[in-house]
C-alpha cells in the first residue's frame, strides 16, 4: 500500500461500522445497498488534504464496505480507479433511506 494508501486505511483491519463512524474520519457520504441478499453500507470518505494526497493525486476519495453485521469487508483508497468496487457496486441495489 502506498503513502496516501497508508494514510487512509482504516484504523484497524477489525473496526466495526459504529466505530469506524464514531472514531474514524467525517464521511463523505453513508448509503446502503443490497448484495446477494444482505445490506451493506459504504462509507466514502474525503480526499484528505495533506500532502500525500498532493503527491499521489487520487482520482477519487476513499470508500470503506461494511457487510449487515457492521464488519468491514472492503476498502478502497482511490474510488475513482478502482475495478473492485466497480465490480461489487455492479451486483448491488442501492436502497432509499
Amino acid at each position: 500500500m502506498d503513502v496516501y494508501g497508508r494514510h487512509i486505511a482504516p484504523p484497524r483491519k477489525d473496526i466495526d461500522l459504529d466505530t469506524f463512524l464514531s472514531e474514524g474520519p467525517a464521511p463523505f457520504r453513508i448509503e446502503r445497498f443490497l448484495k446477494e441478499g444482505q445490506t451493506n453500507t459504504v462509507v466514502t470518505g474525503k480526499v484528505p488534504d495533506t500532502w500525500a494526497s498532493w503527491i499521489i493525486l487520487p482520482s477519487g476519495p476513499p470508500a470503506y464496505i461494511f457487510d449487515e453485521s457492521g464488519k468491514i469487508i472492503g476498502f478502497v483508497s482511490d474510488t475513482g480507479e478502482n475495478a473492485w468496487l466497480r465490480t461489487w457496486l455492479s451486483g448491488a441495489v442501492p436502497l432509499q433511506e
